[in-house]
């Protein structure tokens, strides 16, 4: 990817956020992690657990429309620290 495209994918990710209604949020409770952008999307602990587990969860987020950067970075801190695992850091 040169550049250009890395910029214009970076625009469009900032554009998403702002886009974003700021009534969002992401909850954990004992058992499951909800995400409500346009309407509630529950995810199981059990299931986010691990890094791969995580991982293989924020892929399939990404492929949703109504998923937004700000929105999949917090899912991802709060899933960690629901799982008891730090996220890696680059």
């Amino acid at each position: 990817m040169d550049d250009a495209e890395n910029e214009k994918l970076t625009t469009l990710a900032d554009g998403m956020d702002e886009l974003l209604d700021e009534k969002y949020y992401v909850e954990v409770d004992e058992t499951t992690i909800t995400i409500n952008v346009k309407y509630p999307y529950e995810i199981p602990i059990s299931q986010c657990n691990s890094t791969d587990k995580l991982l293989a969860w924020i892929i399939h987020l990404t492929e949703k429309t109504w998923i937004a950067p700000k929105v999949l970075r917090e899912f991802a801190y709060k899933a960690a620290s629901a799982g008891d695992f730090d996220l890696p850091h680059v």
